[in-house]
């Protein structure tokens, strides 16, 4: 009887160490969507960070979700030692390391595969390369139905909606809150619902949200320190625009349907753009430098104008 060739067979258990930060977890999506596609009887267990872990948790194919905060010191001190810990008891059919570790060399795996990037391409088109696939991937973060009934009940009026936020870990990645009162403020936006959302703590300034949410002359939903990521995905996909920083949110907005606006300074717009919707990057990388009117532009080429009543006249 002729032996069985292990390498071809589909895999049953793998392990998934995705990344840490949150936009780096939903352009990985692609990897791990392109895994479930393949192998679809297969239980996928992942390796992630406090920040990300809510992504993962309405994965259809996830079988364990391991949450490690990253930590320094000696290797029994080390995030990696309890990642290794937690994982050497089990016999994995595949290891895929996203994190570019030598963690998947110390587990029991019959294939394993480690992602090292490169620069001067998107993540995506890189992910498409190391997954040897012909086609492009596509991030998706999965949500129920639950996190669509929570998140649409926050919805106080009918729309249509815009999405901005303003915020993101890294000042220097930030347009000045003066510029996007002049930009939320210009017609291209009349009849429309400004959605605000991110982390009040990465604010420039304690006053500064405060500040952008008075000046802003139309209806505000304010949902700025509410609820997880998942929430924002049904968001997403009702509203006509996002507009925002280089963030988490920025990629996740555009692995929905919604036409996704990023604005970047210092910036890798070339790896890390919203995939496959719109960059605008500032001049000199310098958010100040940006101007109003240049992100008007684009936006009137996105965002179908409204027909206002007599009465929003």
């Amino acid at each position: 009887m002729p032996k069985r060739n292990l390498i071809f067979m589909p895999p049953k258990k793998i392990l998934f160490i995705g990344p840490t930060r949150i936009g780096d977890t939903v352009l990985a999506s692609s990897v791990l969507n392109d895994c479930y596609s393949k192998w679809p009887d297969a239980r996928i267990s992942v390796v992630t960070s406090p920040f990300s872990s809510a992504l993962y948790e309405a994965f259809p194919a996830l079988e364990e979700l391991k949450v490690v905060t990253k930590s320094k010191g000696s290797w029994r001190q080390s995030h990696w030692w309890k990642i290794w810990s937690w994982a050497v008891s089990t016999r994995w059919d595949l290891v895929i390391d996203m994190r570019s570790s030598m963690l998947s060399l110390c587990l029991l795996s019959k294939r394993r595969k480690t992602f090292r990037g490169v620069s001067g391409r998107h993540m995506v088109s890189q992910f498409t390369d190391f997954m040897q696939r012909s086609q492009p991937l596509s991030p998706k973060i999965w949500y129920g139905q639950n996190d669509a009934n929570e998140a649409l009940a926050m919805l106080s009026s009918s729309g249509p909606y815009v999405v901005v936020a303003p915020f993101s870990n890294w000042g220097p990645k930030d347009w000045p809150i003066h510029c996007y009162v002049s930009l939320l403020n210009h017609a291209v936006f009349d009849g429309y619902t400004i959605i605000l959302t991110g982390i009040s703590r990465d604010a420039p300034v304690a006053n500064a949200l405060q500040a952008l949410v008075d000046q802003i002359n139309r209806p505000i939903i304010n949902l700025f320190d509410w609820g997880h990521l998942r929430h924002m995905l049904p968001i997403f996909e009702r509203s006509a625009l996002f507009i925002g920083s280089d963030s988490g949110l920025m990629h996740l907005s555009a692995s929905t349907q919604c036409p996704t606006v990023g604005l970047f300074g210092p910036t890798d717009a070339v790896r890390y753009g919203p995939w496959r919707n719109t960059v605008i990057q500032a001049p000199g990388e310098k958010m100040k430098s940006l101007s109003a009117e240049v992100v008007v532009g684009h936006v009137k080429q996105l965002l179908p104008m409204q027909e206002l009543s007599e009465d929003s006249a």
